[in-house]
C-alpha cells in the first residue's frame, strides 16, 4: 500500500463511527477541516449578522419591488377600464384574459415572497430595516385576492345578510344617524 497505514475498524468498546476500510489520515483531515470551518465560524460572529443584513435588504427591495409591480398593474388596469367607459376603446376578452394570468402569477409569487419574509421580518425590524413594505404588501395581496375571488363568491348572501342584520340592530340602538340633505 502507497505508504500509508489503512486502519480497518469493525465494532469496537470505544464507539468508533469510523467505516471499515478507511484511511485514516483521509478520515481525520475531512474531521479536522470541518473542526477548523465550525471554528472560525465561532470566530467570525459578524458574519451571521451580515448574512441576516443582507437578506433584510434583499427582502426590503423585493418587498418594494412586488408593491410597485401591483400599483403598474392596478393602474394599466384602470385606465383600460376608463377608457372603455368613455368609449375611447372596446371591450377585449384577451386583454382581461392578460390582465387576470398576469395578476394571478403576481398573487402567487408575492404569497411566497411574504411566507418566506415571514421568519426574516422579527430580526429584519430588530436591525433597523423598514418592514412597512410587509404591511403594505399584504393589504395588496388581501385586495388582488377579492380581485381573482369569482362574483358568486364574494358575494355570499349569507355574509351580506349578517351584515344587514347588524347594520339594522346598529340603527335601532340608535347608532345611526339620519341624513335628510347632503348638507347636514
Amino acid at each position: 500500500m502507497n505508504g500509508m497505514r489503512t486502519r480497518s475498524i469493525g465494532p469496537s468498546k470505544g464507539g468508533n463511527n469510523m467505516p471499515e476500510n478507511v484511511d485514516f489520515a483521509s478520515f481525520v483531515e475531512k474531521r479536522v477541516d470541518n473542526y477548523q470551518n465550525l471554528q472560525q465560524e465561532v470566530q467570525e460572529p459578524w458574519k451571521r449578522d451580515h448574512d441576516v443584513a443582507m437578506a433584510c435588504f434583499e427582502a426590503q427591495e423585493l418587498l418594494i419591488e412586488g408593491h410597485q409591480i401591483y400599483e403598474a398593474i392596478h393602474r394599466y388596469d384602470e385606465a383600460w377600464r376608463l377608457r372603455i367607459f368613455r368609449k375611447q376603446c372596446d371591450y377585449d376578452v384577451a386583454t382581461e384574459y392578460r390582465l387576470k394570468a398576469v395578476l394571478s402569477r403576481w398573487y402567487a409569487v408575492s404569497l411566497k415572497l411574504l411566507q418566506n419574509f415571514a421568519r426574516l421580518e422579527a430580526e429584519c425590524r430588530d436591525r433597523g430595516f423598514d418592514v412597512a413594505h410587509a404591511g403594505q404588501l399584504r393589504r395588496n395581496i388581501e385586495e388582488c385576492a377579492s380581485m381573482l375571488t369569482p362574483s358568486e363568491q364574494l358575494f355570499d348572501t349569507e355574509r351580506f345578510a349578517a351584515l344587514k342584520d347588524a347594520a339594522i340592530d346598529e340603527h335601532l340602538a340608535g347608532g345611526s344617524v339620519e341624513i335628510r340633505r347632503l348638507s347636514d
